[in-house]
């Protein structure tokens, strides 16, 4: 019975090297984003990045003022969206 309690998920002996690091129960990482360069951000991240709430990011988005994907239920920015986004708003100061 003892024998039995320390298998593994899949089997194997809880102490046996594993191919995942993370360990046997998690799903495998996707270890780069689709576009490296510019990755896909949540509404959560965006709103943190931009330094407002959520509530003020889907505003933005259902006034169509920033560019945004829908990827299933999920919406998601682009790194380089949101920085358009700040460039349009930007203030530049006079000279003295």
């Amino acid at each position: 019975m003892e024998d039995v309690a320390m298998l593994g998920q899949w089997g194997r002996d809880a102490n046996d090297e594993d191919e995942n690091p993370q360990g046997y129960n998690s799903a495998p990482r996707i270890l780069r984003p689709l576009d490296a360069d510019n990755p896909m951000i949540t509404e959560e991240e965006a709103a943190l990045l931009l330094g407002v709430s959520e509530r003020s990011m889907r505003r933005l988005r259902s006034r169509r003022k920033v560019s945004y994907f829908r990827v299933l239920r999920r919406i998601m920015y682009r790194h380089s969206d949101l920085q358009d986004f700040l460039s349009k708003y930007r203030v530049v100061a006079r000279e003295k």
